[in-house]
């Protein structure tokens, strides 16, 4: 009980100082809302292990390096303002920029999530992978129009999609997942509040979910997957829908965010982000498959490690509401 408690407390803090970096209306005050947000998610990571001890010490070393570089940057607008020497904003501003990024996790600046999240159990990174996006992503909106976030954004996509061709983790894997949808969410917070907000919302709906049904299973490889829906067709079936809407196969949720963006980029004759953004997607779809792969068309074979789970009712509500979820681009569009 003492346990639930002290996390619960911990989470609390955690929403408020994201909310404080939202509601601020200096810099100061977004500072100390990150600062909050990050000492808030720091304990919640410590399980007394190798692994989880130098994950936690690894975030915290990058997002003290991030707020340090925006507390910084912000300093010597302030100072060389109040003095009249500053004639040019853009090389402090691209500092600013770079800070949100490091704590985004966007290339070049996302090796540190690739390594932290190891060490972390599937609720934290959950956390990492939704709820710790909104407060820089809010920041770095008051700072759009900027080419270097368009330039982030492309390399996002690319190195997200790319990275993830070799890798067996799961968690590894969902990190570049998370990176190349960085890059799709950069471009939206380019285009329109409302884009980022329907993006984030749909990306982080799927992505907890997905990792809710990896969690309830204990899934943390590829080949695990093989072996876990033994006989289990329709979880077959939902799972695969699942993983093709975070894809972004039409004409499920994940194809209707990345049109939406598409059709933005488009129309303000965006072709070259446009071209480098479809072919992200069209190699993230490569691993996204492979994870269905083996499930759905390979037979069955016995491991040692291999142990009977019972699918019980969490597990059942989550691929279900997923599964509607990702349904619901169809059922809008069937005539009646």
């Amino acid at each position: 009980m003492t346990n639930l408690s002290y996390k619960f407390m911990f989470l609390l803090f955690l929403m408020l100082g994201t909310l404080i970096t939202i509601s601020a209306n200096s810099w100061f005050m977004a500072w100390l809302g990150l600062e909050i947000n990050m000492m808030s998610f720091i304990p919640l990571l410590t399980h007394f292990s190798t692994l989880s001890a130098e994950s936690t010490l690894k975030y915290f070393l990058m997002q003290t390096i991030s707020s340090i570089v925006l507390l910084s940057s912000c300093t010597m607008i302030l100072l060389l303002s109040s003095m009249q020497m500053l004639n040019n904003y853009f090389p402090l501003k691209i500092l600013i920029e770079c800070s949100m990024l490091m704590k985004l996790g966007a290339a070049p600046f996302h090796l540190w999530v690739i390594h932290i999240i190891n060490g972390m159990s599937w609720i934290n990174t959950i956390i990492l992978l939704t709820w710790q996006k909104i407060a820089p992503l809010s920041l770095l909106f008051t700072m759009k129009n900027s080419y270097f976030v368009w330039m982030i954004s492309m390399l996002s996509a690319m190195i997200g999609a790319i990275g993830g061709l070799n890798q067996l983790s799961l968690k590894k894997l969902m990190a570049f997942s998370s990176i190349s949808h960085m890059g799709w969410m950069l471009c939206s917070l380019m285009i329109s509040k409302s884009l980022l907000y329907f993006y984030f919302i749909s990306y982080s709906l799927i992505s907890t979910s997905i990792i809710l049904i990896l969690n309830i299973m204990s899934m943390y490889h590829l080949n695990q997957i093989f072996t876990f829906f033994k006989n289990k067709t329709i979880y077959k079936m939902m799972y695969s829908i699942m993983m093709f809407s975070y894809s972004g196969l039409p004409p499920l949720l994940g194809f209707i965010q990345k049109w939406l963006i598409l059709n933005s980029l488009m129309l303000n004759s965006n072709l070259l982000i446009s071209l480098i953004l479809i072919f992200s997607s069209l190699i993230t779809m490569i691993f996204y498959i492979r994870m269905t792969y083996s499930m759905i068309l390979l037979s069955f074979f016995m491991v040692k490690w291999y142990h009977v789970m019972s699918f019980k009712l969490p597990l059942n509500i989550s691929i279900l509401l997923i599964f509607s979820i990702s349904l619901s681009p169809i059922i809008i569009f069937l005539p009646f």
